[in-house]
Order: C-alpha cells, then sequence, then structure tokens
C-alpha cells in the first residue's frame, strides 16, 4: 500500500504509514443520530431478544386423538350390544310368558279333568253300583257264603286287579262272601263282610273254594 503522503510502499496489512505515520485509508466522519434516535436505538438494544420458543411434539395430540377415536368406537359397540342384548330378553322374556300361559292351560285341563274324574267317583259311590245286579243276566256260578282261600290272596276296594289294596287273606283262611260281582276277563268276585274284594276265580286259576 502506497502512502499518499511519503509515496512509500507499506505493508498491506499496515493501516497507517511506516515512514511517515500518516493514516493510509480516510476515515468517515463519525456518524451522531438525533437524540431521539439514539434513545430508539439504545431502547432496542437494552431490549433483551426473546428467548426461543420450545418446539412442540404433535405426539401428545395424536395420541388424543386416537384415544378419542377408540372411546367413541368403545360406546358404539356398547350401545349396539346393549341393543342387541335388550332384544335377546325381549325374545326370552315372550317365550317364558308363552310357556307360562301354556303350562297355566294344562294346569287348568287338569283340575278340570280331575274334577271331573272326582264327581265320577263320588257319583258311582252314591249310586254303589256293587250292590246293584242286572236281574236279566245269567246267574252266578258262585253263591254268597264261606270260602277258603287256596292261595295267599290280597284283598282289595273294587272287583277289578286295579283296585286299591285294602289287606290280605292267607291261604286256608276262612272269607264269608255276602255277594259275588263278575269282573273283568272273565273273573268273579266275592264281596267280604268287611267291604273288601277278593277274586275267586278267573280263567287261570280259582282261588277260593265253598267251604264244606
Amino acid at each position: 500500500m502506497k502512502c499518499r503522503n511519503c509515496q512509500k510502499e507499506n505493508p498491506e496489512s499496515a493501516k497507517i504509514c511506516v515512514f511517515c505515520g500518516k493514516p493510509l485509508y480516510d476515515t468517515p466522519p463519525a456518524f451522531h443520530p438525533p437524540k431521539d434516535e439514539e434513545e430508539v436505538v439504545l431502547k432496542k438494544e437494552e431490549q433483551p431478544s426473546p428467548a426461543p420458543q420450545p418446539k412442540r411434539s404433535k405426539t401428545p395430540m395424536i395420541v388424543a386423538i386416537v384415544l378419542g377415536a377408540l372411546i367413541v368406537l368403545g360406546l358404539a359397540f356398547a350401545v349396539i350390544f346393549g341393543l342387541r342384548y335388550s332384544q335377546q330378553m325381549d325374545q326370552k322374556d315372550e317365550q317364558i310368558q308363552d310357556l307360562l300361559e301354556e303350562n297355566d292351560q294344562a294346569w287348568e285341563s287338569l283340575q278340570e279333568e280331575r274334577e271331573a274324574r272326582q264327581d265320577a267317583e263320588e257319583k258311582a259311590q252314591e249310586e254303589d253300583p256293587w250292590e246293584e245286579e242286572d236281574p236279566w243276566e245269567d246267574p252266578m256260578p258262585f253263591d254268597p257264603g264261606t270260602y277258603v282261600a287256596n292261595y295267599n290272596m290280597v284283598l282289595r276296594d273294587g272287583p277289578d286287579y286295579g283296585a286299591n289294596r285294602t289287606g290280605s287273606l292267607k291261604k286256608d283262611q276262612s272269607v264269608v262272601i255276602e255277594s259275588v260281582h263278575e269282573g273283568a276277563s272273565d273273573s268273579y268276585w266275592g264281596k267280604t263282610s268287611s267291604g273288601s274284594f277278593v277274586c275267586i276265580q278267573d280263567p287261570d286259576y280259582t282261588y277260593l273254594r265253598k267251604s264244606e
């Protein structure tokens, strides 16, 4: 760099002449801004720079959206399941109600049948069919009197093997027959003095013999 004053060469890094001491470069006059502008510049310089805002992560928002969607789906499934369960329960209630009505009807029919049967039994007892004999029927092969059991016998409340048991008659035991009645399957029954019935004879056996 050549000095403009002494015209001597100076190093490139020198700012003043090493020979004459003059500045090698022209320095511009200092700039003095107006007082108001100085205050504005000072205020701007005094104001602290805003702290950098941390970057917000989008993960919590995504998690919240996913959770919200799951909750909505769960509520929808719960509503659908509740409706289906309610419909199934209504159908079961209707089926149970139908069964109860059928049971009530069956019970009423059974009660009516029992009442009719009881009325028939009471009517039959009042008529006492065992004491009545048709005069036009053939005479019985057995007469009233004293008989002896050939076997151990069962006494019943009617001239039928299905009648209720009322007692028993041992073999060779005597029994007084007051009347003879014809039973089912060509059987003959004797009514004892106690009111019970015992079979005298059927197509297979003769259970009682006339006492001598």
